[in-house]
């Protein structure tokens, strides 16, 4: 029996490959055989979820130290980037910010932040229908509102009315 173990990393949705299943399975005459579905393998070591899941570390990649989410970086929007053989780009930035370099069906599929650089998220991309490590967007933090200084000439003796 398998079974899945999903995380949530991010943004990215996946499940780990804890037990895989032998070929198929029939415990009696009535119950019927069970198929591997087709985009579960032995091999896998994350699965991942565009639109449909996907294996998206095979095993062939080095297994991250962490799969710390980078926080202070946003994945650009799926609708805004645009895909070309020379890489993944942003819509509306001039020059046009490269979100990962080179032809998008060669990238490095990730499970996690961990597998990405610092400056980069692992973020779904419908070049490909998979996550990729793109350049992350620069997140907006708010700013602290700085209250002008009260200036009090000498401290002051506080009581309470009696009652």
């Amino acid at each position: 029996m398998y079974l899945p173990a999903f995380l949530l990393l991010l943004g990215v949705t996946a499940s780990s490959c804890t037990t895989t299943p032998s070929t198929t399975t029939t415990t009696t005459a009535t119950t019927s055989d069970r198929t591997t579905p087709d985009w579960q393998s032995e091999s896998c070591r994350y699965y991942c979820i565009y639109r449909r899941p996907y294996c998206c570390d095979d095993g062939s990649l080095p297994v991250p130290r962490d799969h710390e989410v980078h926080s202070t970086l946003d994945c650009p929007p799926e609708n805004d980037q645009i895909c070309k053989s020379t890489g993944i780009f942003l819509n509306g930035t001039v020059p046009a910010m490269v979100l990962a370099k080179g032809d998008p069906k060669k990238q490095v599929w990730c499970a996690s932040d961990g597998y990405c650089r610092e400056d980069q998220r692992c973020c779904p991309s419908p070049c490909v229908r998979r996550h990729l490590c793109m350049a992350g967007l620069g997140r907006e933090l708010p700013q602290e509102i700085l209250l002008p200084e009260l200036e009090v000439e000498e401290e002051e003796e506080l009581y309470l009315p009696e009652e």
